[in-house]
C-alpha cells in the first residue's frame, strides 16, 4: 500500500503471511477428504449417496453402484427422483436401475460446509439379506404353529420360570382360554387353582 506524508510519495506497507502453514491445512484438509472417499468407496454394504439441495446426484460410492445398479457415470447429475425414491429415515422398498425392488434402511441429512454450497446426503444400508431371513423366519413359525395346533392332545413349552412361551388350541380348549395366544406369559396358577 503506498503511503504519502506532506503530499509526498513517503514509502510503500507490505503486508506479509506465511503461507506454509495454510498449505500444510490445504494438504490435511485434501487428505483428510481423500482418506473420507476412499474410506466410503471401500465399505461394500452401505451405499452413500449425495445430492445438490435441487436433488441432483453429486456423489455415487461403489456401494451405491451395487444396490441400484446405476454407475456413478449414469447416476451423477441425474435428480434423485428419476433414479430412487426419497423418504424420510426409515425401512424402504426402493427400486434399482433394472426396476426390481431393493429393500433399505434410508437417512438423508443436509450437509452445510462453509463457503461451499449445502448437500443432502444419503446413507442407505441393504436389509434384503435381513428380510430374507424375516421371511424364512416367519414360514418356519407359521409351520411350527401350524404342527402344535394339529396335535390332538395338550402341548406347551415354558420358560425357566414356569412361563407359558407356546401352547397349542386343545390346550387352551380344555383350560377354557379364547386362544393360544392369551396364555403366553401366563403360569399354571395362573389358569388353575393352587390346589
Amino acid at each position: 500500500t503506498p503511503q504519502h506524508k506532506d503530499g509526498k510519495f513517503s514509502g510503500v506497507v507490505c503486508t506479509v503471511q506465511d503461507l506454509s502453514t495454510s498449505h500444510a491445512s490445504k494438504i490435511l484438509v485434501e487428505t483428510s477428504d481423500a482418506r473420507f472417499h476412499e474410506l466410503l468407496k471401500a465399505i461394500p454394504s452401505v451405499a452413500v449417496q449425495g445430492y445438490a439441495p435441487d436433488g441432483t446426484t453429486r456423489y455415487w460410492n461403489q456401494a451405491s453402484e451395487q444396490l441400484y445398479g446405476y454407475s456413478a457415470e449414469e447416476a451423477i447429475g441425474q435428480n434423485l427422483l428419476d433414479l430412487i425414491i426419497p423418504i424420510p429415515a426409515g425401512k424402504l422398498d426402493l427400486r434399482r436401475k433394472d426396476g426390481s425392488q431393493v429393500t433399505v434402511f434410508s437417512s438423508h441429512a443436509y450437509v452445510a460446509v462453509p463457503g461451499q454450497e449445502p448437500e443432502l446426503l444419503c446413507v442407505d444400508i441393504d436389509l434384503t439379506d435381513l428380510r430374507r431371513v424375516e421371511k424364512a423366519l416367519l414360514v418356519r413359525d407359521n409351520h411350527q404353529r401350524a404342527l402344535l395346533d394339529n396335535f390332538p392332545f395338550m402341548v406347551w413349552l415354558k420358560d425357566e420360570e414356569s412361563r407359558f412361551l407356546a401352547v397349542n388350541q386343545v390346550f387352551a380348549d380344555t383350560f377354557k382360554w379364547p386362544s393360544s395366544d392369551s396364555l403366553i406369559g401366563k403360569t399354571d396358577f395362573d389358569i388353575t387353582s393352587p390346589e
